[in-house]
């Protein structure tokens, strides 16, 4: 079960990533857009807790 939720994280860690580059990328055309700072904002903190749930999953089954 947890390797199964880690190739789910991974999918949701791709696209996350996806779209904080796209935020990002948004932002170097015009940092004052408060909607594109806000939902960077958002995704990068989204990104940190699916990386952090990650780590914890991988260490789970490698100490096995």
């Amino acid at each position: 079960p947890a390797r199964s939720e880690l190739a789910e994280l991974e999918g949701r860690i791709e696209n996350m990533e996806a779209t904080v580059a796209q935020l990002e990328a948004k932002l170097a055309e015009d940092w004052t857009n408060m909607d594109a700072l806000t939902a960077h904002r958002a995704a990068r903190n989204e990104l940190q807790e699916l990386l952090a749930r990650w780590e914890e999953l991988f260490e789970e089954t490698t100490a096995r």
